[in-house]
């Protein structure tokens, strides 16, 4: 949800910044290019030089920067026949996967540390979940 409000929140700027740049075009002068956007006169200044040195392109929005994945899809691709065939195949004593289990896997394998609540996300992401185990509900103790 708020990935999707900050894209649109992105859009619209970027959108002002081509009126901006449209305006500027048209031969409004920068005061002016504020007041009709109701933005500070110095960001128009700076859209005015940002557009009188590199045109529209200069006033487009820049790309977001992203973590790098510690695995590419590809090496979580290897990874998934490994846990089809279950913990018993890759020497765990249990029938079923434990993420502290799949964590060690992939760092047996792939020489990566990732915490185990990451390996859920991302095996959640990747449409795994069939290979997802389901999250232990912590015990009430008894009253004495």
């Amino acid at each position: 949800m708020k990935e999707k409000k900050a894209k649109k929140d992105r859009d619209a700027l970027e959108a002002r910044r081509m009126r901006a740049a449209a305006l500027f075009q048209e031969g409004k002068s920068q005061a002016e290019v504020a007041r009709l956007l109701h933005v500070s006169r110095e960001a128009t200044s700076n859209w005015f030089e940002k557009w009188k040195k590199y045109g529209i392109e200069g006033l487009k929005k820049a790309p977001i920067p992203r973590r790098v994945p510690k695995l590419s899809i590809e090496k979580f691709e290897e990874l998934k026949p490994i846990l089809m065939r279950g913990p018993k195949a890759y020497g765990y004593h249990t029938d079923k996967w434990n993420m502290p289990q799949i964590a060690s896997v992939v760092e047996k394998l792939f020489h990566v540390r990732y915490n185990p609540n990451s390996i859920r996300n991302k095996l959640l992401q990747l449409e795994w979940g069939s290979l997802v185990p389901l999250r232990r509900q912590k015990r009430k103790k008894k009253k004495a």
